[in-house]
């Protein structure tokens, strides 16, 4: 029975975020540092190169779980590519940009209120080339690094426990990953989010494509000038709507689904498992992430 045990358990989940948060760290500050003396700090090389280091890490991460812990990446897209998933995920989008949008504003604004700082990446966007670059680099490469390390290797780690367990301690290394306190709830709620689309479609890439909206819309935004007014009533009925929606398909879902399964087919719920997975490591990777978060506040 032991030796059909996948190799990839919480335990080992928890290695995986912690080296890959250690190796973004290392990478940021040395690289950073190196960058900014060659190419400028307001230079687009410079904020270009900067934000591959994240992406660098979890790939870095995800090769080892590849070809050391022997995991199978394919096993992320399920069997129709989660073409079933696609319209939530385009609800989701909605959902959040519209209907929480506004959170990242208002927690900002009460910190800045405060005294404190809240950094905020300036992407140069002066052409449609740094339109095209950017897209890349922030919302194709994050989308599908980003979702099949959380989504996929973090939740496909902890399968031995109940799959909103699983889901929730995803979402808190999202979270926590971005290293922004005003942007802790909202991308909380984005993990949750995106780990139930990825449970319920049995597949990465409708999460890949919410995340890659976005992300892309974000920018689009930012280059063709369109102001969105985030606290409109009514674009946060309409946002908040969608992910009613989202939320009432995931209850029917599950719903179905225990119905449907019988005692042969549960998955056995092993204890500890979340315990593992935070310690000795994961709770080191977490409290790295909340000193960044909290020290950039001061910076």
């Amino acid at each position: 029975m032991q030796e059909n045990k996948s190799l990839l358990d919480a335990r080992k989940g928890g290695y995986c975020f912690a080296g890959m948060i250690a190796l973004y760290v290392i990478l940021s500050f040395i690289g950073q540092a190196v960058f900014s003396a060659i190419l400028g700090e307001n230079s687009t090389a410079y904020v270009a190169v900067c934000s591959l280091f994240s992406v660098i890490s979890m790939s870095g991460v995800l090769f080892y779980a590849v070809y050391g812990l022997k995991i199978n990446v394919a096993q992320f897209t399920g069997d129709n590519f989660g073409i079933i998933g696609l319209p939530l995920a385009s609800i989701i989008s909605c959902g959040m940009f519209m209907g929480l949008g506004y959170i990242n504003t208002t927690v900002a604004n009460i910190f800045v209120d405060m005294g404190l700082k809240v950094s905020s990446i300036n992407v140069p966007l002066d052409s449609v080339w740094h339109l095209l670059l950017f897209s890349i680099l922030l919302a194709v490469f994050p989308a599908i690094v980003e979702e099949l390390f959380f989504r996929g290797l973090l939740i496909g780690s902890l399968k031995s426990v109940k799959s909103h367990f699983a889901v929730l301690v995803s979402a808190l290394c999202f979270a926590l990953y971005h290293s922004s306190v005003a942007q802790l709830v909202y991308q909380f709620v984005y993990g949750v989010a995106l780990g139930y689309l990825f449970v319920i479609a049995k597949s990465i890439v409708p999460c890949i494509f919410a995340h890659f909206v976005n992300n892309f819309a974000v920018l689009c935004f930012e280059y063709f000038k369109v102001n969105v007014d985030l606290f409109n009533p009514i674009i946060i009925a309409i946002g908040s709507a969608c992910l009613a929606v989202f939320a009432t398909v995931v209850y029917f879902v599950y719903r179905k689904r225990a119905k449907m399964q019988t005692d042969q087919d549960k998955i056995k719920v092993e204890k500890g498992e979340i315990k593992r997975f935070f310690f000795p490591t994961g709770i080191f990777a977490i409290i790295i992430c909340l000193t960044l978060a909290i020290g950039g506040l001061f910076a």
